[in-house]
Formats: C-alpha cells, sequence, structure tokens
C-alpha cells in the first residue's frame, strides 16, 4: 500500500494562542497570499487599529508642517521633529502589523487547503498544527519497500500505480530494523486519478522475466501443501503437479508442469477428476496458454 501526498504542501502551524476562526472550508481552492483563516484576538486587532490611527494622524501633522514650512510660519526644527514622529508611528504600526498577522493563516501558494486539524471555535496554542497547504498538480506516492527485494539482484526499478508504470525516484537504502522496509516514493503523471491523502494499492516490479508462462490464480488446485492444473487434451482433463513462481493478487508464474499453448481449466477447476472426458462447448471457461 502506498499513501498519495503532494510534492509541494505546507503545514500551517499556529504562531499565537486564539480562538480559531476559518473563513474556508477544507478542499477549498486559495490562491497566494489568501487568507483563510484567522485566530480571533481583540487585544492584537484593537492594537493595530491604533496604530493605524495613530500613524495617520502623525502623517497628517508632518504635512502639515511641511506647507507651514514652506510659508515660513513654521521651523525647521519643528518640521523635522514632525517627520521624525511620523517616521516612529509608522514604525510602530508596521510592528502592530506584524503582530496581528500572526493571528492569520496565509496561503503560501496556489493550492487547496486539506482538513483541517482543529474545529472552528477551538482554542489553540502557540504551535498546535492548524492544516495542510497542498498543490494537486504534483502528487507522490509514498510507501515501504521490504527488504528482501532491496538486496536481490533484481531490486525494484519501477511500480505501478493505478495501471500507470512510474520509474522509482528514491529508495532509502536503510532499513527500519522494526519493520525491515525502506521508506521510498514515486512521482505520479499529472492528471493521475488519486487524491492527496488517498491509499493506494502499489505494485513492486522486482526483475522481469522474458518468455514466462502466466496463469491466473483461480486455475489453481491446491492439494496437501502442492498446487495442480487441470490440463485438457484429447477431451480428457489431466490433473497436473505445476512449480509456481513469482505471483500477484491476479496471476502466477509457472517454473514447471505446464508448456506454453496448453489448455487448462480457468474456473473450477476442482469440480472436474483426473481422466476425464470432457467436451469443451465455451471457450471462455478455458484458458489458451502464453508465453
Amino acid at each position: 500500500f502506498g499513501t498519495v501526498g503532494a510534492k509541494e504542501e505546507y503545514t500551517q502551524l499556529a504562531e499565537r494562542e486564539g480562538v480559531l476562526d476559518m473563513a474556508l472550508a477544507a478542499g477549498s481552492k486559495v490562491m497566494q497570499g489568501t487568507v483563510f483563516a484567522a485566530l480571533v484576538n481583540p487585544e492584537a486587532k484593537k492594537s493595530y487599529d491604533l496604530e493605524i490611527n495613530a500613524e495617520k494622524i502623525a502623517n497628517e501633522q508632518h504635512e502639515r508642517t511641511q506647507k507651514l514650512l514652506k510659508q515660513g510660519a513654521a521651523s525647521h526644527k519643528a518640521a523635522e521633529q514632525d517627520r521624525a514622529n511620523w517616521i516612529a508611528a509608522t514604525q510602530k504600526m508596521l510592528a502592530a502589523k506584524k503582530t496581528y498577522e500572526k493571528n492569520q493563516f496565509i496561503a503560501p501558494f496556489n493550492g487547496i487547503l486539506g482538513v483541517f486539524k482543529v474545529r472552528a471555535g477551538a482554542y489553540v496554542q502557540r504551535g498546535d498544527k492548524i492544516v495542510t497547504v497542498y498543490d494537486p498538480s504534483t502528487l507522490v506516492v509514498e510507501f515501504d519497500i521490504p527488504e528482501k527485494y532491496l538486496t536481490k539482484s533484481g531490486s525494484v526499478s519501477y511500480i505501478t500505480v493505478q495501471n500507470h508504470t512510474y520509474p522509482l525516484m528514491h529508495a532509502q537504502t536503510m532499513v527500519d530494523p522494526e519493520t525491515n522496509m525502506a521508506p521510498a516514493f514515486v512521482e505520479l503523471k499529472e492528471g493521475a486519478p488519486c487524491v492527496a491523502g488517498s491509499v493506494v494499492d502499489v505494485l513492486l516490479s522486482a526483475e522481469s522475466v522474458k518468455n514466462a508462462i502466466i496463469i491466473p490464480l483461480t486455475s489453481l488446485i491446491l492439494d496437501n501443501q502442492t498446487f495442480y492444473v487441470m490440463v485438457i487434451k484429447d477431451n480428457k482433463v489431466e490433473k497436473r503437479e505445476v512449480i509456481l513462481g513469482a505471483q500477484d493478487n491476479v496471476n502466477a508464474q509457472v517454473l514447471s508442469g505446464v508448456k506454453s499453448n496448453e489448455i487448462l481449466v480457468r474456473v473450477n477447476p476442482s469440480r472436474l477428476y483426473d481422466g476425464q472426458d470432457v467436451k469443451i462447448t465455451d471457450q471462455n471457461s478455458i484458458l489458451k496458454k502464453a508465453s
């Protein structure tokens, strides 16, 4: 199994304490710079508003003094003092703005909002995870590779996800001793039928065998730890032991016991017995072998 994630994603953390107020719901598309949620902090908002007003008053006084200076009705000292007061007020306003914006959660890039980790109206602490913003156009699948496939000569070189084959992008060479697995990931093609956060089946292609004989698992009979198939030859059933190689959830490789192009029963082979006379009436009920 593999977990689908975004190649580009960013988890928003709370920089201050407060009550979460959401503006946009999970799954919403956001543009870079969009405020999609905020912490309710009346003190920070009040302080920011006061500094905005103070900066406005200081700027108006500075502009008034400049006009009086040109008219000769104000001294250069007074003009310089009012200019310094305006610069100081501007700096305080910008500091208050920075503090206030720490209560806002802003999209760092164009993307989609994931599932919020905190519900609206809940009180959050500094450092709490709020939500992950991700870019759905670049998805990756993260999965684990069993140790035995990393050490054998025909190691994993590509995988299959949703019937599409991809080259392996990265596999960690160090194995987790608790799981005997090595983390790996592969980048999906744009438009792949997957969504971030979903779990998908991952088929590891560890080695390639030319001219392999493949049969469906439904054609196998397990009897006393031995596998058999029912081969149809000259309108008779022949029960034959087979040795299997690689397998998946649908097919198995036959190493010996069946030759290419032989015909065998594909479904419910255990209903027949060795030496039984048969007549083929439905070609869909049998399988013609191919190499």
